[in-house]
């Protein structure tokens, strides 16, 4: 039986346009803003001028062709175009580039709960995306538009996934127009994060555990419009991962990416991320890592629910990305988060249809309207228990290095509104470590000049005498906390 929350049983109350569903949609979106509002108003970080400043140098037909040939070694070129677009549009403003991560974060709420009321229930979905909706381990979703990779990725590969199962529920195959679409939205999924390698893993064991066979003897062709999508995907992704493994690829040579292999490494993961969104640091050894991970299985198992069989296949395949390389903040594990939340409000929904068949006593049944409050004090019990949890873990604010960034940008504006493209600009001193590159990419941003020569006193090996000095057009150092204009 399809589960609503709605108290009427007005055939408008129980459409899925009644006032209940909107109204479950507002509270979910209300707690997301309530709880991260100040990100709206957080500055660029010192990673986002980098980014910026990459995709500023490439012209929009490599940025394009990058991402028409997912495959190739060019870093995340959705991500690029979006920082290209917003840039030229608002320049080093950062309000509107936070305005479009917000909007992101607000439009996967809605993609994952289709996805998993596709899954499992309406019911099911609304608690999903109410879980899903805030949490501190997001910190860097909220203050920190270099997620917006994370946040591309998600919106794709839920976009894709939700218009497959969408699909495979009614126990239809993917046409042709639905199945270019599918691939299409995969590619820009890979082409936002590399996270999205999971989706033909996860399509196989949603075919597996959740999958319809159809109507009909299965046929070979009844079996390839079935088992289509995920091979092909599949064979998709391989040419991906082969490009991010190139010589030529970023993340090849990086530290960060270097591949561990292991179970105890898998395990050291699966603790830490759970830690970030629930427990103090320190709280959960490798044991109890596994002890949960075996626990959530036994659950699945014995539940007898196969949406929570393949919630927890999710979230062991969609953590194999992250799980051996080094440990990262929350905003990693964005897409995995799905299985949880899923995991969580079908473990509730279920606990509660339990209790009323106890209340009803053999044979019995709960009147139809008594089982629709209970589904909406179900919601509003989550609610409160959400709202008490996260008044327990303040967000914290924007970092120093941030603020500092922000200062200096705006600083910059007003002590030198305009530059020549040509000058060559000195800073005597400067609020940055030596080994940052912001105060370059802030000025050659900020004054659209890519070829501008920014030097800096504190990186040079040599100091430069007074006549060298005096041959910069352009010397700016610091009065206390405070930015000043030596020359011109």
């Amino acid at each position: 039986m399809r589960h609503h929350l709605n108290v009427s049983a007005s055939p408008k109350a129980t459409s899925p346009s009644g006032l209940l569903p909107r109204l479950a949609a507002g509270v979910i979106a209300s707690l997301l803003l309530w709880f991260s509002s100040p990100g709206l108003f957080a500055y660029l970080t010192g990673d986002d001028m980098m980014n910026i400043y990459g995709a500023w140098q490439k012209p929009y037909y490599r940025i394009l062709l990058e991402n028409v040939f997912y495959f190739t070694p060019g870093y995340r070129p959705m991500g690029s175009l979006v920082y290209r677009l917003l840039f030229d549009i608002a320049g080093i403003n950062a309000f509107p580039f936070r305005v479009v991560c917000f909007l992101l974060l607000l439009s996967n709420l809605y993609l994952l709960y289709r996805t998993a009321a596709a899954a499992s229930s309406r019911e099911a979905g609304f608690l999903a995306a109410l879980f899903a909706s805030y949490n501190t381990g997001f910190i860097d979703l909220y203050y920190n538009t270099g997620t917006i990779y994370d946040l591309l990725c998600f919106a794709f590969y839920f976009w894709a996934l939700g218009l497959y199962v969408n699909v495979r529920k009614r126990g239809h195959f993917l046409n042709s127009r639905t199945l270019i679409a599918f691939l299409a939205l995969y590619v820009c999924a890979l082409n936002s994060k590399e996270m999205a390698v999971t989706l033909p893993v996860v399509l196989f064991g949603y075919e597996l555990i959740l999958g319809r066979s159809g109507q009909g003897p299965q046929t070979g062709r009844r079996l390839i419009a079935r088992w289509g999508p995920p091979v092909l995907s599949a064979v998709m992704a391989v040419p991906f991962v082969f490009g991010k493994f190139a010589a030529s690829s970023p993340l090849m040579g990086n530290e960060a990416y270097r591949v561990h292999l292991g179970v105890r490494t898998y395990l050291r993961a699966l603790a830490h991320y759970l830690e970030i969104f629930t427990l103090p640091p320190g709280s959960l050894s490798l044991a109890s890592a596994a002890l949960v991970l075996v626990l959530l299985g036994i659950i699945a198992i014995l539940g007898r629910r196969r949406s929570l069989v393949f919630a927890w296949f999710f979230i062991l395949v969609t953590l194999l990305p992250v799980a051996f390389i080094d440990l990262r903040g929350g905003y990693a594990i964005y897409i995995p988060t799905f299985g949880m939340a899923l995991f969580l409000a079908v473990v509730i929904v279920e606990s509660r249809k339990a209790l009323a068949r106890l209340i009803a006593g053999p044979g019995g049944a709960l009147a139809l309207q008594t089982r629709r409050l209970l589904q909406v004090d179900t919601f509003l019990f989550c609610l409160l228990a959400l709202f008490v949890f996260h008044n327990s873990r303040p967000l914290g604010g924007i970092s120093a290095d941030d603020k500092q960034l922000q200062s200096f940008a705006g600083q910059i504006h007003n002590v030198q509104p305009k530059i020549d493209s040509t000058w060559r600009v000195l800073f005597l001193d400067d609020p940055f470590p030596s080994d940052s590159w912001a105060p370059l990419f802030i000025l050659r941003l900020h004054y659209r000049a890519p070829d501008l020569i920014v030097n800096r006193i504190k990186t040079m090996s040599e100091k430069p005498n007074r006549n060298e000095i005096d041959a910069y057009d352009c010397i700016f150092t610091l009065d206390g906390q405070r930015l000043v204009r030596v020359k011109p």
